[in-house]
């Protein structure tokens, strides 16, 4: 993953609107989040909500039907 430094970097000659903006993006995103908002974290950890798991039984019924789907039309 790029930070927005890195970024900027990697797009010299892209013109300078495109550096401009992305600045403009890097501004806006620090004012939202604060100086933290540019650092890269290592690790993220998401859980799904009582809602979304109440979707699993739903989610792995579609990926059987789908292994099926596939197996029984690669022959």
């Amino acid at each position: 993953m790029l930070r927005t430094s890195d970024h900027d970097k990697a797009h010299v000659g892209a013109g300078e609107h495109v550096g401009q903006m992305l600045g403009s993006v890097r501004d806006c995103r620090q004012s939202l989040f604060g100086p933290s908002a540019d650092r890269v974290h290592d690790h993220v950890e998401y859980s799904l909500t009582e809602v979304g798991e109440s979707l699993r039984p739903i989610i792995e019924a579609m990926k059987t039907w789908g292994n099926h789907y596939r197996d029984e039309h690669e022959s």
